[in-house]
């Protein structure tokens, strides 16, 4: 079974025939590697009944030719293809929350969770839950994890807003109020900060181990590469935690709108593009508490 679980796993296209998908294992062209951008257009052809590449761009004869294997981070490339990449933007890390019973409107916002979450956010605990997030502020995987955060900290007026707008997409709520906010990167540190001890030896030491590339087997190489790269997403989440409660900590009070401007000077984009998205809890005395 796990033999062929794998050749599946590592082989399966997801093709469409007429108005139906359907998955296929096709042979050859379960032979070209991986890449991005894909140099061919691939797919099914109802009129010849077959499994076409057709290439986008000129290729030379002997010159190997690419298809996307899509966005995914390295642990899954790992576990379906058994490959890695050295530069992938989509590597995650998990980070898990739980609703604490003490918290204030702890019933109402479990029957909101109850009714709004999607299936995929659902745990084996209601009051829980696990998000796969990326290092990038923009990706509505961050977003979606942020809301639900922003949501269950959620007291006072700033739960108020929520009771007065039941049609609420739990999955894009914005900034709220700072201390709010405040709460949300403080659980964020949190879990980052936990899900890193968990690690046995150093990041530090993972990157010496990739740099040296000396390794007993291929594997080996593969799986350093993959526990180093959730170690970068959980360090990703420290830093953006802590860049944003250093911001939103500040007394900013008589400082002029130009000076908060300037934190879009912050060297990492993906986490300027979160400071920029918390600047009006800055400026606007109505969210301001």
């Amino acid at each position: 079974f796990m033999w062929a679980r794998c050749c599946v796993l590592s082989r399966v296209v997801g093709l469409r025939k007429k108005t139906s998908k359907f998955l296929a294992m096709v042979p050859l062209v379960d032979m070209v590697n991986h890449g991005r951008p894909s140099s061919v257009h691939w797919g099914y052809d109802d009129g010849t009944d077959h499994v076409h590449l057709i290439t986008n761009q000129y290729v030379k004869q002997g010159q190997q030719i690419y298809v996307s294997y899509g966005k995914k981070p390295n642990s899954r490339y790992f576990v379906n293809y058994g490959f890695t990449l050295a530069k992938n933007p989509e590597n995650e890390c998990v980070l898990a929350f739980s609703m604490d019973t003490s918290t204030p409107h702890y019933q109402e916002k479990l029957e909101v969770l109850r009714q709004k979450s999607r299936q995929r956010d659902l745990t084996d605990v209601e009051n829980c839950r696990e998000f796969s997030v990326n290092a990038n502020a923009r990706d509505m995987r961050f977003r979606r994890m942020a809301s639900f955060l922003r949501f269950t900290n959620a007291a006072g007026k700033d739960f108020e807003l929520f009771r007065k707008s039941p049609g609420f997409d739990l999955e894009t709520i914005g900034p709220v109020s700072i201390s709010n906010e405040i709460k949300m990167l403080k659980m964020i540190e949190e879990s980052s900060t936990r899900s890193l001890k968990r690690f046995s030896g150093d990041l530090a030491t993972d990157h010496k181990m990739l740099k040296a590339n000396r390794w007993a087997d291929e594997a080996q190489m593969h799986c350093v590469r993959v526990r180093a790269n959730e170690r970068e997403v959980l360090r990703w989440y420290q830093n953006l935690a802590q860049k944003g409660l250093q911001v939103l900590t500040q007394n900013w009070e008589g400082v002029r709108k130009s000076n908060i401007g300037k934190l879009k000077e912050i060297k990492e984009a993906s986490i300027a593009s979160y400071i920029l998205t918390i600047t009006p809890l800055l400026t606007d005395p109505n969210l301001n508490n």
